[in-house]
């Protein structure tokens, strides 16, 4: 008797551009079309829970579960907010910046400072000349 499991799928394309789901686990040859696994139960890459696939995972590689899925916004309060148990920890992104501020302010003020001196120079070099053109 064939014994029956939940599938762990990851999507693959050919070189003709047709693309399949295909089972990753061992001792299974389980492949189809992408469209025929909408609701078929599979195993999440992220957590390893069985779960039922939608349309959303069906455009995965590797599908994984509504309860694994971060939102965009979410990930990037995750970069900024440091971790509640790191608290002591500044978080990486406003270390960054700190550090690009200070360059940046660096940069800028020795720019100026050259900039400053580059045209006391210039006005030196024209008072020297009218003073050349009086004599």
């Amino acid at each position: 008797m064939k014994q029956s499991h939940a599938h762990k799928l990851k999507r693959h394309t050919y070189s003709n551009g047709t693309q399949v789901y295909f089972c990753t686990l061992p001792d299974c040859s389980f492949r189809s079309a992408i469209g025929l696994n909408l609701g078929k139960r599979t195993i999440c890459w992220r957590c390893g829970k069985e779960f039922l696939m939608n349309v959303y995972s069906l455009t995965l590689a590797k599908p994984h579960c509504e309860e694994c899925h971060v939102f965009k916004n979410e990930k990037k309060q995750r970069r900024i907010e440091p971790n509640k148990r790191d608290s002591a920890v500044l978080p990486v992104v406003s270390v960054v910046s700190t550090i690009s501020e200070s360059i940046g302010t660096n940069v800028v003020s020795s720019l100026k400072d050259k900039m400053t001196s580059a045209l006391n120079q210039v006005i030196e070099y024209k008072t020297l000349e009218e003073k050349d053109d009086d004599l």
